[in-house]
């Protein structure tokens, strides 16, 4: 199936990957709707736990062990569904057209094997290059990441490379076959502040330079302030707040939203400039713990957390549309620029 001209590059609908488990079933992606746009880049933000990670392994079709999609979920790229796809389809689309990276390269390296032989593999499989061209084309992508001496380290093995530089080979593999989409899961985690600088502006370019989208998934909100175009929120399985980087940061519409921003050192560069809607700037932890996913509460997942909870809320809405362009928030109150006036009842 072809998208049409106004179709998203990549369209989430309601999608729900759950897990059979000894302790029952773990709704982890529990109806999560999201799009992304041809060249542009979304972050995906929550605590651990939220099911950002089991989102992106739905995407590229690689939930295994006790992991199902659950039937009337969807995802389609540029029109085409991948839930229903064959194995073999997935296969060609993994790598080819969407690319993941992970947040500990050296796990995700093959540490019997050079990196050039990993490169070289993916171009094999979906370019058909022979070895000598796979080999040219491997140091090529290693120079285009900011590796230095590529036609050395091209026979390195994983053990040989430094943080930092394992990660930029993680990046050199999943764009090496340019793929239309790129999704990063916690790609600076494992790295200390100065790499993760050096990895951030690296994936900048490289988005810029192929004019490909993005997925970025963190827990970091700066990283999302820096690099991302729109924002999606997410808490206990699903999204609670939708919108541009720059309107989410500075008026939060979801409680969630808002204890996130608050709970980030009162000298940080996310939240809003104009010192509007988050109090006194002090920094804040958010009270009690996430849910367990066996047993999420009923209504707004975030009730129990949540200082302005009320009866309602034992009934949860859905993602209610605010003004500005895709600006939604899964909460009763939510009101223009967060205007969070009134009594909490929790």
């Amino acid at each position: 199936m072809t998208a049409g001209p106004e179709s998203h590059l990549l369209e989430v609908t309601d999608l729900r990957t759950w897990f059979d488990t000894e302790r029952g079933l773990v709704r982890a992606v529990d109806g999560v709707s999201f799009h992304v746009d041809s060249s542009e880049t979304l972050g995906i933000v929550g605590e651990s736990g939220c099911g950002k990670t089991v989102t992106s392994l739905s995407m590229l079709g690689l939930v295994g062990g006790k992991g199902r999609i659950v039937e009337g979920s969807s995802i389609r790229l540029r029109g085409e569904e991948l839930v229903s796809a064959s194995p073999e389809r997935m296969r060609s689309v993994r790598g080819n057209e969407i690319s993941m990276i992970f947040q500990e390269p050296a796990a995700s390296l093959n540490p019997v094997f050079s990196v050039g032989e990993q490169i070289a593999e993916v171009l094999a499989l979906h370019r058909g290059m022979d070895r000598a061209a796979a080999r040219a084309e491997a140091v090529r992508r290693l120079e285009e990441v900011g590796i230095a001496d590529p036609g050395m380290r091209v026979d390195d093995y994983p053990h040989q490379l430094s943080g930092g530089m394992s990660q930029r080979v993680m990046i050199a593999m999943a764009l090496a076959c340019e793929p239309a989409l790129l999704v990063a899961d916690e790609p600076t985690t494992a790295l200390d502040m100065t790499v993760q600088a050096q990895i951030l502006q690296l994936l900048r370019a490289l988005k810029a330079k192929r004019e490909m989208a993005m997925i970025l998934i963190t827990h970091d909100l700066a990283v999302v302030a820096e690099i991302c175009d729109r924002v999606a929120v997410m808490y206990a399985g699903r999204i609670v707040e939708t919108g541009a980087v720059s309107a989410v940061f500075r008026h939060p519409a979801h409680p969630y939203t808002r204890a996130l921003l608050e709970a980030l050192p009162s000298g940080g560069n996310v939240g809003p400039s104009d010192g509007e809607g988050l109090g006194d700037g002090r920094l804040r932890a958010i009270p009690g713990t996430v849910p367990e996913p066996t047993a999420w509460p009923d209504g707004c997942r975030f009730r129990p957390r949540c200082p302005l909870a009320f009866a309602t809320c034992v009934h949860e809405p859905e993602l209610i549309p605010l003004p500005g362009a895709g600006r939604t928030a899964r909460c009763w109150l939510a009101q223009p620029w967060g205007d969070f006036e009134g009594e909490g009842l929790a």
